[in-house]
């Protein structure tokens, strides 16, 4: 097992934590819980970049991190470029949408 020894304080702290992340879960203010979570998955990426990169290349703590910010940085530009065509589609589609289609005017002799 994991052979958890907590004295009381850390014990109450948890149970603390339990109850702000349940009441949470429940609130309207959930979307907080997930941008929470999204930041801890973040942040467990980039240690296993910066540990795989130490491995790797027998870089320092710091270059590691900034190995790691490097290669998430370079995901979200090409997940940007990546889904531009679909939002210029979009946009353009949007346009067309909002023209008005002129009939023209035709004169008759009364």
């Amino acid at each position: 097992m994991l052979g958890l020894s907590l004295n009381l304080l850390e014990w109450l702290a948890v149970f603390a934590l339990a109850i702000g992340v349940t009441g949470l879960l429940f609130s309207p203010y959930r979307r907080w819980l997930v941008f929470m979570l999204a930041g801890m998955a973040y942040f467990i990426v980039l240690e296993a970049i910066r540990l795989l990169s130490q491995h790797l290349w027998s870089v320092s703590s710091i270059e590691g991190y900034l190995i790691g910010v490097m290669c998430s940085l370079a995901g979200l530009a090409t997940w940007l470029t990546l889904t531009e065509e679909q939002r210029s589609s979009r946009r353009h589609a949007e346009k067309i949408a909002r023209q008005v289609e002129h009939r023209p005017i035709e004169c008759r002799e009364l």
